[in-house]
């Protein structure tokens, strides 16, 4: 009992101090915390002391993002710790991403909640107030189903970087055994499933707008979606998909996308690609996501060079990434009937390669972007771009970082899109590119991304394989969903990330002819290491010397 109301009184310091006085209490019997959980709003600060230890966003890894991990980018300060992935000079006492910590809080402070709320019944307005006591038990019910998702969420994160992680299915105390071994994959994914299961029987598909930002239904299952695909993947199958999982996955996705579907009114597709990320949190497309205040701290690291307060240190899309968008014809810029030139590269491309990339000679700001070498925004600068490219993903362009002007902020953690793209994975290895059991084929799925692009839908005869239709959707997922944070988990989980990870990281050099004209030519920006067991990240090696029964990853 000392434990568990320790626990939550340090919850409490951290988001509470208008409460301070009534801590303050000689008689540590006072200090109950069914007494708390009584108070509903000092209940609703406990849960959203929860969510805070969500995973943070943007440029979360020592100003650099995920993506600079990966083939989508290269951070632009050679100093910074991301860099560590790519030169493999991390470990289990030195990583970049570690989250074990943080996780491990957020399922121990949603323990906390499900704990104390655990014989709270609000009796004092029964009789009193029927209205406040009726909405109070209601809330209460979704406030434990949010912690269960919550707990779901903080496994997923573990799992996709560890594997087999510790399960811990209570509140424990500091007198108990903490001493805890590995569970299995099959085992953390079944639990994780299980939460979601729980929070799914109450969460409600939206919220009123006191209680915007939480998780709801369509979190729940979308969550559940994810983490199936994962587990379906040949990561963790021998190099094959799981049919089984992919028709579990494919079911709970056609739930959002189905003509039929149980959540088909509840979310949509933006109409433009480009508005995604500009509405932020108002679009329907949203699914869950993570709000922050207002801050220009990611424009400041993304902007141009060439832009007064710019300079911090810039995510630098790759060449890589920017090959990959194909023509407007649909055709790959690889094919040589696709029209593709050389000299003016940019030319007739997927329209979501203007709204993720600024490339050379583009308007950003109402001027064009000069990444030329000597270009204002181009190399023989500190901390311009390595690569001949800037992100637009997620910046605000309408900042005057001169003026030091803020914006509110908006990380998806869970959007519709990827939702068409996880069924469209999952129905052409489950069955096939042209099965529609589920209301949707898998090429119908990949269809209304594209359409959305106003790229050219496919052609179902032209993919009669689910060899041929399995590379269409994952590129088609590389471009829809980049800068996203799926990139680094796709290419583990497809067991491809030796091929990618590990291969050359180019970029594009500018040269500006007196002319007028440029000269583009790609080049080798960094040789990139990937090491078969960086498939799965290290257990910090403090967490090993701890617990004598945690085993570390292969390799590590």
């Amino acid at each position: 009992m000392k434990a568990k109301i320790l626990g939550l009184l340090l919850i409490l310091i951290l988001v509470v101090s208008s409460c301070k006085d009534y801590f303050d209490y000689e008689n540590s019997s006072l200090m109950k915390e069914n007494m708390v959980f009584s108070d509903y709003t000092l209940l609703k600060q406990v849960l959203a002391n929860a969510y805070t230890q969500l995973p943070a966003s943007y440029n979360r890894i020592d100003n650099g993002m995920l993506a600079s991990a990966t083939d989508e980018a290269e951070h632009a300060w050679d100093y910074s710790t991301i860099q560590n992935f790519n030169t493999g000079s991390w470990n289990s006492f030195s990583n970049p991403d570690d989250v074990w910590t943080r996780q491990y809080q957020m399922i121990r402070r949603a323990y906390l909640f499900l704990d104390g709320t655990d014989t709270v019944t609000f009796n004092q307005f029964r009789y009193v107030d029927d209205v406040t006591y009726t909405r109070y038990v209601l809330e209460l019910k979704q406030f434990r189903a949010q912690s269960r998702f919550l707990i779901a969420f903080s496994y997923f994160e573990l799992f996709k970087r560890y594997g087999g992680v510790p399960i811990v299915n209570r509140l424990l105390s500091v007198d108990e055994d903490l001493n805890l071994p590995r569970n299995s994959v099959t085992e953390v994914v079944n639990f994780i499933v299980a939460n979601c299961d729980s929070a799914i029987k109450v969460l409600p598909k939206v919220y009123d707008a006191t209680n915007t930002g939480r998780a709801t239904l369509g979190a729940a299952m979308a969550l559940k979606c994810r983490t199936l695909l994962y587990a379906a993947s040949p990561l963790y199958n021998n190099g094959s998909y799981n049919k089984i999982l992919c028709d579990s996955v494919a079911r709970i996705a056609s739930s959002f996308i189905s003509p039929t579907g149980s959540l088909k009114s509840t979310y949509a597709l933006e109409s433009n690609y480009g508005t995604l990320f500009t509405r932020k949190y108002n679009s329907l497309e949203l699914i869950f996501d993570r709000r922050d205040g207002n801050a220009n701290g990611f424009e400041k690291a993304n902007f141009p060079i060439g832009f007064d307060g710019a300079g911090v240190g810039a995510t630098c899309p790759s060449q890589n990434l920017v090959d990959a968008y194909e023509m407007t014809n649909g055709k790959s810029i690889s094919d040589p009937t696709s029209g593709y030139n050389p000299a003016d590269p940019y030319k007739n491309r997927d329209s979501r390669l203007g709204y993720t990339v600024i490339w050379n000679n583009s308007t950003f700001k109402a001027r064009p972007i000069e990444l030329w070498t000597g270009g204002l925004d181009g190399k023989g600068k500190e901390k311009a771009s390595k690569t001949g490219y800037y992100l637009k993903k997620y910046v605000d362009d309408n900042l005057n970082l001169l003026l030091n002007n803020t914006s509110r902020h908006c990380w998806y953690y869970f959007r519709l899109g990827e939702i068409y793209l996880n069924y469209a994975e999952a129905m052409n290895e489950a069955f096939g590119p042209s099965d529609a059991r589920y209301g949707l084929t898998a090429v119908d799925a990949v269809k209304a991304i594209r359409l959305r692009a106003g790229m050219p839908a496919l052609v179902a005869t032209d993919y009669s394989s689910s060899d041929i239709l399995r590379e269409k959707i994952r590129n088609e997922r590389r471009i829809e969903l980049a800068f996203e944070e799926h990139r680094s988990w796709d290419v583990r989980r497809w067991k491809i990330a030796e091929l990618v990870l590990g291969a050359d990281l180019k970029g594009m050099d500018i040269v500006k002819n007196i002319d007028a004209t440029f000269t583009y030519t790609p080049y080798v920006v960094e040789k990139r290491v990937f090491l078969s067991k960086m498939y799965y990240y290290p257990i910090p090696n403090a967490e090993i010397l701890k617990e004598k029964k945690l085993d570390q990853n292969p390799g590590w």
